[in-house]
């Protein structure tokens, strides 16, 4: 009975030969924790602390190796019952990692209102539409509208102002338009009349100016300013920096 037994039990131990493997990274790094698994009889073991793994690999003709861990591609391998006698390196490639759209911008609302700073701080976020002194001055401008060639938004208005004859900014008669200078609402020269600074200042006299047509890019300190109370619909936003002129 006893040989009997042994006659049994040997063919198993024969054919039953031993799997040694690694699993690595794409960079040759030692990924612990992933699964290996033997398709002719589900078998599996996971890979130790240095990547390593030990399998009973029967001794068949092929045999199918599966190797998985989370945030990697599957690993999948035909065998031949010679790929018992080397060590297997098994390289897991990680999927790609999909991120949202991320814009960098400067918060616009935490620029100054009423300095020139603000118009650099507010330039930097990325909103809106932005002159310089340089750029102010390369367009040569003879008329207050000649400092916004190109833009799109306003559009030329002829008129005749105290000055003599003039061309100013508009804007479609659909849209409304806001003008602040230096940052606030029109200035005052006595007994808080409002005049219009562009009637008494030249093109040359602006250093910067900014504008903003669509009124989610308008800045939070200027919001109120480029919707009226009166107004049905929030307007188009123009800001000029101003050499020389103070508030009164």
């Amino acid at each position: 009975m006893l040989i009997g037994a042994a006659a049994v039990a040997l063919p198993q131990t024969v054919n039953a030969q031993q799997l040694r493997g690694v699993v690595r990274d794409s960079l040759a790094r030692p990924l612990a924790g992933a699964e290996v698994i033997l398709s002719s009889n589900g078998d599996r073991v996971r890979s130790d602390s240095l990547g390593r793994f030990l399998l009973s690999f029967p001794s068949r003709a092929t045999d199918t190796l599966r190797v998985r861990l989370i945030g990697y591609r599957p690993f999948e391998q035909l065998l031949a019952a010679a790929d018992s006698s080397r060590a297997l390196v098994v390289v897991l490639r990680r999927y790609p990692q999909m991120l949202d759209t991320v814009r960098a911008r400067t918060d616009q609302d935490r620029c100054t209102r009423d300095a020139l700073s603000g118009f650099e701080c507010r330039r930097a976020a990325g909103r809106g539409l932005f002159r310089d002194a340089g750029q102010l001055r390369a367009l040569r401008p003879q008329t207050w509208a000649d400092m916004f060639d190109g833009m799109p938004s306003v559009r030329r208005v002829p008129r005749n102002g105290p000055n003599g004859f003039d061309v100013r900014v508009g804007v479609a008669p659909s849209r409304c338009l806001v003008e602040l200078w230096n940052g606030q609402l029109p200035m005052t020269k006595e007994m808080d009349m409002p005049f219009a600074p562009d009637e008494t200042w030249s093109p040359n006299d602006v250093i910067a100016l900014e504008m903003y047509a669509e009124y989610r890019d308008v800045p939070g300190p200027y919001r109120g300013a480029a919707w009226p109370v009166d107004s049905p619909q929030p307007c188009v936003l123009l800001i000029y920096w101003l050499r020389g002129a103070a508030r009164r």
